[in-house]
């Protein structure tokens, strides 16, 4: 029973382990809509943050998005300030927040 309830919920579209130099880094996982692409999950293990790895990724997904004229969206913990800055880096604004996350979106032009 557990393993057709994962089945059902859980879907390995758009979900993808992050390989560096043979070493599994971290995984990445988008929900790729006729509307957008929402990153739902980017993590790297400690091991691989800080090196530009993050910021590569995100910029291929922003480069594939661009192409389909769809904006990319995410959700960042608001306890994570860090990341924000990241995402603020790379382009994306706030356009929403909720008590616990700050929804941050990446538009073309």
């Amino acid at each position: 029973m557990q393993r057709q309830y994962f089945r059902q919920r859980f879907k390995l579209e758009g979900h993808s382990i992050i390989v560096i130099d043979g070493k599994d880094a971290g995984r990445l996982s988008l929900d790729v809509s006729p509307e957008r692409v929402y990153i739902a999950q980017i993590n790297l293990l400690p091991q691989f943050q800080r090196k530009g790895i993050g910021t590569a990724i995100i910029e291929s997904v922003k480069a594939d998005a661009a192409q389909a004229n769809k904006p990319v969206e995410l959700r960042v913990l608001r306890t994570n300030p860090d990341a924000r800055r990241l995402y603020e880096r790379l382009g994306f604004t706030v356009f929403d927040e909720t008590e616990t996350h700050i929804w941050m979106r990446w538009n073309q032009g």
